[in-house]
């Protein structure tokens, strides 16, 4: 009732006992809270599971300092566990960029592969040889394959 006519987090000013017991165990619980969603924030952080296992036995007996050197160091002490390698290392943010640089890179090495075209020295010989056979329609059409794609890489090149 003294809720009713204090807001929260004030003080009466007759100081009423159960106010001051009241308000303790509301914020005591508040702070059991918070403990509790930092310290498995911390625990997920190292690559610790705590919701079952050996994680979740670090997690009931762990009362040290709330730090991720802290928290490895008694896990590697008292459990002689250590995080995975790559867990220990890998930051997303970092992954997802390195992710990408390494996409980008096998596209550029790709575009410079020959796309398995015919070379300009190859279609010259084969001009002179459809010629010399008298075929003269094949011959035209490799000419036109030559003047097609010197139109495209001069297209490309503006």
């Amino acid at each position: 009732m003294a809720d009713d006519q204090n807001p929260a987090g004030t003080e009466p000013e007759d100081k009423d006992p159960k106010w001051y017991r009241e308000t303790l165990a509301r914020k005591d619980a508040e702070i059991a809270v918070l403990t509790d969603t930092m310290t498995n924030q911390l625990f997920s952080s190292v690559g610790i599971d705590t919701s079952r296992g050996l994680g979740k036995t670090m997690r009931e007996n762990y009362n040290g300092d709330m730090s991720r050197d802290a928290l490895l160091a008694y896990a590697k002490d008292s459990y002689e566990w250590e995080p995975p390698k790559a867990a220990a290392v890998v930051d997303p943010a970092a992954a997802a960029a390195n992710a990408a640089i390494v996409a980008g890179l096998g596209r550029i090495a790709t575009a410079g592969q020959p796309a398995g075209s015919i070379t300009p020295n190859e279609i010259g010989d084969q001009i002179t040889a459809a010629e010399a056979k008298g075929d003269w329609t094949e011959a035209i059409r490799l000419k036109t394959q030559v003047l097609g794609g010197r139109m495209l890489r001069s297209a490309s090149n503006r």
